[in-house]
């Protein structure tokens, strides 16, 4: 019995001993950038997440957390840009060691850039341009307004947010593109092979446009939406329960009656806002909320 109880001690010990000396070998560096608005925030970061907030004064705050003496904070202030970049100071340094993981809190109308090729993206509350350019990393944007938002993903999955009166662009290659109560001006996705799909009413008088080579696209709208619509699908089905006022027959692309179960195009209310659907195998399904 002592040894069983000396041994669950020695067990003990042992873990709390590794769980301090992974304590110490995270380093944690505070940065703090006096910023005017108009300003612009770049974050670089091959490995680990990072977390983008707006808050209120005129400083950018970075937490940066690494886990390896072979990796630096590399940061750089010219004028009203501000740059911070993860630095491997060995080439070839496995992903867990090369991990930082970034908190960032920003002037609302700072314009942000993040680049990641495995960490999650996260941007928050922010009304200057957003950036974002990833591999396998999600991205995750909600509550933006009045921005320009571009996104590049490799096959990541993508999610937008409550983004109100913005110029959204998309591209993924495989990723899944979802996006909820997104609306403004202008809204382009395209991706490859990744689901698209849309949840929201089209506001402002906008033009969105959702291209798909391979993959489904899923609309969800509600009955008082105001929109001109047309979808098609080459190779694949087209599914519309909306109340189309006014159907138009033809949509480009497709010349007969026969086509009608790949492609619909018509008015919906007062057809404010252009939208077009297309994809070359994929479903499309426009359905009421």
């Amino acid at each position: 019995m002592r040894m069983i109880v000396r041994g669950a001690k020695l067990a003990l010990m042992l873990v709390v001993c590794f769980a301090t000396v992974a304590a110490l070998a995270q380093t944690r560096k505070e940065m703090k950038f006096t910023v005017q608005p108009g300003a612009s925030l770049s974050v670089i970061n091959e490995f680990g997440p990072v977390a983008v907030r707006a808050t209120g004064g005129r400083q950018v705050q970075i937490v940066a957390i690494s886990h390896s003496e072979k990796v630096e904070i590399d940061q750089n202030q010219s004028g009203n840009r501000v740059e911070v970049r993860t630095h491997l100071l060995q080439p070839r340094l496995g992903a867990e060691a090369a991990k930082v993981a970034y908190e960032v809190s920003v002037p609302a109308d700072v314009a942000v850039t993040v680049r990641s090729a495995t960490g999650p993206i996260t941007v928050e509350r922010v009304r200057g341009d957003v950036t974002t350019q990833s591999d396998t990393a999600d991205v995750d944007i909600r509550d933006v307004s009045g921005a320009h938002v571009h996104v590049r993903s490799m096959s990541g999955q993508v999610r937008l947010a409550n983004v109100s009166n913005g110029h959204v662009e998309i591209t993924s290659v495989s990723g899944p593109v979802t996006m909820t109560n997104v609306s403004g001006p202008k809204l382009e996705v395209n991706t490859t092979n990744g689901k698209i799909s849309y949840t929201g009413n089209f506001a402002n008088n906008g033009e969105y446009t959702f291209t798909n080579h391979n993959g489904d696209i899923d609309v969800f709208v509600p009955a008082n939406a105001s929109v001109d619509i047309s979808a098609r699908s080459v190779k694949g089905t087209v599914e519309n329960d909306l109340q189309v006022a006014a159907p138009k027959l033809h949509v480009p692309g497709f010349a007969s009656q026969a086509d009608a179960g790949r492609a619909f195009a018509g008015t919906v209310n007062n057809g404010g806002s252009s939208v077009q659907i297309r994809s070359f195998s994929g479903k499309i399904r426009v359905k009421k909320q």
